[in-house]
């Protein structure tokens, strides 16, 4: 800025600016970015001075300093035109600022939809490939035309629709479907109320569990389970009826496309997972390097078929084995690993609605099974879920039969919860047990890989998909397990002992060394989605 510009302030702001001076005044600050700065700057200072003399004691020197009656109208003036100056510049930079605004708007936390995607199986919505993950599930209509959807609203109430069918967010309350079968379930006081509604009737949910299927060219059916609804006729409009599990198949409202069908079950939270599980499992069935696939349902071949693969440490009490106690090995071709039976146990609700896993809940308790083969490369997982204390310093996961050769492996837990790893003969891998995470109370993944990896033997361990720990021996270079104990231990005279009071779910057995991602996948696409967050955040430790 020259000292022209300059000279030109001070006058305006002395009150001195002659008028033939304002128009060229007015024209150098709209091209002068400089001399606009030094406006402003010299603006607030004169009107920081101005409100000082305000507070001057001596009214004699308040009124040396009054600015002089004739000079008000100038000062107003002044005032308008830096206010005009102000507006000017923001209208040109109007367009950056606008663009500014937007950016910052758009790192803001955005607000979340009316219902969370919880889980889904299968699905494939109508007009669309978007990923069903990226999917805002906010007022508006869904169409599907197969599979099936969890929904969560306002982590209250559960909402489970199976397709084909299409339904509409109206709020999250009220929720209306014109074709499909949906379980609902309230979780808390919260959900009361929650309302569906079909073309037909409005099913108003008071603290319940309830199914029901809906068809556009047919009557409406619907199954309490527990709780009561209300069922309001959109036909009628005054007819209302409230429904019970204790409701018979006429006890639906009057005058209302409604039935009630007591064997109606729709489907459960859970369910979803399990379906995809089950693929897994299929694909397990027929996997070449699959040795070993065990999900404790029971047997369907024949007693006869099972004693062919019958683990050797009970071939002496073959004639007198009950079928129930039998684990069969699912996989279709592979004989390297035998058939499983199970002593002092039981089975009993596994990880997935209506499955099944296998309770050790007796001191005794454990599955015996055989592997024929000597495993440079091997692998193995299964889920566990503790159901009682740990009372011994080292209790047994797994371990042979006898504990007696180079490649024999064992895998023990702590009173606290801590998992060790052990190899015959390698003494030292003890010094790498150094991971401070134990078992939760919850269902945990437990997986082992054995091989060579960049030519060096490594024996790792894995909880819930991560690396627990990971040796190299010195000695092993393959895994010899002839006969599997699960559960506990045998000593020389016949007893099992340090028993792992847990149930047992989907024992596989792999002649290949998993890698890292591998074990991460199969973790994460074993997982029930509903309970995700109680599985990695909410479980405790089994400490004492």
């Amino acid at each position: 800025m020259n000292a022209s510009d300059r000279n030109l302030i001070e006058l305006y702001l002395e009150g001195n600016l002659p008028a033939d001076k304002w128009k060229e005044f007015s024209h150098r600050l709209e091209q002068s970015a400089d001399m606009r700065r030094e406006f402003r700057k010299l603006s607030l200072l004169d009107e920081n001075l101005r409100a000082q003399s305000i507070g001057f004691p001596n009214l004699a020197e308040r009124e040396q300093n009054h600015t002089p009656h004739p000079i008000l109208p100038w000062i107003i003036s002044a005032a308008c035109m830096v206010a005009c100056f102000f507006i000017w510049e923001i209208n040109q930079k109007n367009q950056p600022l606008e663009k500014a605004v937007i950016a910052d708007t758009s790192t803001a936390t955005p607000s979340a939809p009316i219902a969370e995607l919880i889980d889904f199986y299968d699905l494939q919505f109508k007009n669309t490939t978007k990923p069903v993950e990226n999917i805002r599930f906010d007022q508006g209509k869904y169409e599907i035309e197969s599979g099936q959807l969890h929904l969560r609203f306002d982590d209250s109430v559960e909402l489970l629709f199976s397709g084909p069918g299409s339904f509409e967010i109206l709020n999250p309350k009220l929720v209306s479907v014109t074709q499909g079968n949906v379980r609902t379930i309230v979780l808390n006081d919260e959900g009361k109320e929650f309302t569906i509604l079909s073309p037909t009737s409005r099913y108003i949910d008071w603290g319940t569990e309830f199914s029901l299927n809906i068809s556009p060219s047919g009557d409406d059916l619907v199954n309490v389970h527990e709780g009561a609804i209300e069922v309001q006729s959109m036909v009628t409009k005054n007819m209302s009826k409230m429904l019970t599990r204790f409701s018979k198949v006429t006890d639906s409202p009057e005058f209302t496309p409604v039935l009630v069908d007591k064997q109606l079950e729709n489907i459960m939270p859970g369910e979803m997972g399990g379906n995809r599980n089950r693929v897994l499992l299929d694909e397990f069935a027929a996997d070449p390097d699959v040795i070993g696939l065990y999900n404790f349902e029971h047997p369907l071949l024949s007693k006869d078929t099972l004693l062919q693969r019958i683990p050797k440490a009970w071939e002496s009490s073959k004639g007198n084995m009950l079928p129930h106690r039998w684990v069969t090995n699912l996989h279709l071709t592979n004989t390297d690993a035998s058939h499983g039976i199970f002593h002092g146990a039981n089975r009993t609700n596994g990880r997935w609605p209506q499955g099944v896993g296998l309770n050790l809940f007796q001191k005794d308790a454990h599955l015996s099974l055989d592997l024929k083969g000597e495993y440079e490369n091997f692998s193995f997982s299964f889920w566990l879920k503790p159901t009682g204390k740990l009372d011994n310093p080292l209790n047994s996961l797994i371990r042979p039969f006898r504990w007696e050769k180079m490649g024999n492996l064992s895998i023990e837990v702590t009173r606290s919860g801590k998992l060790k790893q052990f190899l015959w003969g390698e003494s030292h891998i003890q010094e790498f047990q150094s991971s401070k995470r134990k078992l939760s109370r919850d269902w945990n993944h437990i997986a082992y890989t054995f091989g060579k990896v960049n030519e060096k033997t490594v024996s790792s361990l894995y909880l819930n998909g991560k690396l627990y720990n990971r040796v190299f021996p010195n000695f092993t270079d393959s895994i010899v397990m002839r006969n599997v104990i699960i559960g506990c231990t045998n000593n020389n005279y016949g007893k099992y002992l340090k028993q792992f009071n847990a149930v047992l779910d989907e024992l596989v057995l792999w002649k290949k060394t998993l890698t890292k991602n591998e074990i991460a996948k199969f973790y994460r696409s074993g997982l029930p989605t509903y309970e995700l967050n109680d599985l990695t955040l909410a479980a405790t430790s089994i400490s004492p």
